[in-house]
């Protein structure tokens, strides 16, 4: 990988890791949306071990992940392989996925 990749790469990372920063911030801000929408009793929103912005359901026993709509790649998938679904948050084309914790 020359200079120019590496530059390129690491950005592109720091553009990820904002984007999901960003997410977090939107899900918090609107977080009784994102509960009407899930029907679902939320804990905080934070950045999950693949780096996309998560939150649990108060019970603990399903987890849910958010990505940019633009963002999503064929790795973005729940659990069971379940396609990732459609959420719009303030005016936000997101995608989520479930899964059990």
């Amino acid at each position: 990988m020359n200079n120019f990749d590496l530059k390129k790469y690491l950005a592109e990372g720091k553009l990820l890791k904002e984007d999901a920063n960003s997410i977090v911030s939107l899900l918090q801000k609107n977080k009784k949306d994102v509960e009407d929408y899930l029907d679902k009793d939320l804990i905080s929103f934070e950045i999950d071990g693949e780096g996309d912005a998560s939150t649990t359901d108060r019970e603990g026993y399903t987890g849910y992940s958010f990505k940019l709509s633009k963002d999503v790649d064929n790795e973005f998938v729940g659990q069971d392989g379940d396609k990732p679904r459609p959420i719009t948050i303030g005016g936000v084309d997101l995608m989520y996925v479930g899964y059990n914790i």
